[in-house]
């Protein structure tokens, strides 16, 4: 089973109509594929949604709009996040964008605020409980899916030169950044380092 068909099996699951929380998906405004109306899709595109559909297909939209054009939510696809919600600075304006489902380790809805990897996003209105599991548990569902980037070789141990401190701190910091160790062991082997320059 390709990467596609992966996440399309896992929406299914969590969204679909043998879901135990479908009906509230569908109350709250949400439309799974392949039944996601044309209307609210196009406003998405149309909006903040620039899908290429020969690489993405269109898994969930959520539309947060009083009139049902779809140009404010958000839609989820087999390779991203595409958005537009309130920003998270002014509380008011169109926040927008696009984050690939790779570089999502962690998703949190508490409220109506929606947080990716541990910093707030923006907001819409407030999910059902079953909207908020479902969700939650996709992203924790396509992450644990989704093979694990080679981590470059970095061995703390072994770094004696100023130089190969430096490539050392680098690397670290790059695994930090993505996300394969914490920021504390990150900060713990950084001065473990720089006591041997």
């Amino acid at each position: 089973m390709g990467h596609t068909e992966r996440i399309q099996a896992i929406a299914q699951t969590l969204f679909g109509a043998q879901s135990a929380h479908h009906r509230e998906f569908m109350a709250a405004g949400y439309h799974l594929a392949p039944e996601i109306p044309d209307k609210k899709l196009v406003g998405a595109c149309e909006a903040y949604a620039r899908l290429d559909f020969r690489e993405e297909a269109p898994l969930l939209l959520m539309d947060d709009t009083v009139f049902g054009s779809g140009k404010r939510g958000f839609v989820i696809t087999t390779r991203a996040f595409h958005f537009n919600i309130t920003n998270p600075v002014d509380g008011y304006s169109d926040h927008r964008g696009k984050l690939g489902l790779e570089v999502i380790r962690e998703f949190r809805l508490i409220g109506d605020a929606i947080y990716v990897n541990g910093q707030k996003l923006g907001s819409f209105h407030h999910p059902p409980e079953g909207v908020v599991r479902g969700l939650e548990t996709f992203f924790e569902q396509v992450r644990g899916e989704a093979a694990a980037p080679p981590a470059p070789a970095v061995d703390a141990a072994r770094a004696t030169t100023r130089e190969e401190v430096l490539e050392t701190l680098r690397g670290l910091k790059a695994l930090a950044e993505d996300g394969v160790i914490t920021e504390a062991e990150f900060a713990a082997k950084k001065r473990d380092l720089l006591d041997r320059l």
